[in-house]
């Protein structure tokens, strides 16, 4: 079954843009789309107890994690301190 609208669920909000619920999902579904898209960052995939929600961020917030995500790798290497 497919749902949509709500934070993250069809309808764009806070958190990204749109995206839409799946329920009655099985966890091998779950891990085989992740298999199927190793390292990919979009969709966002996320599961709980048989239902998988798929949210699609919207481009402003991808700068601001790149942006984030620079600030990280630049005070960890100036640090020492080693980024898994």
């Amino acid at each position: 079954m497919v749902h949509g609208g709500g934070p993250g669920c069809g309808s764009p909000d806070r958190h990204g843009g749109p995206g839409g619920r799946l329920t009655r999902v099985g966890w091998n579904t779950y891990e085989g789309l992740l298999a199927d898209n190793p390292g990919r960052i979009r969709p966002l995939l996320s599961y709980n107890r048989g239902e998988l929600e798929i949210e699609i961020p919207f481009p402003e917030h991808e700068q601001d994690a790149d942006t984030l995500k620079f600030i990280v790798v630049s005070v960890s290497a100036a640090l020492a301190i080693p980024v898994a």
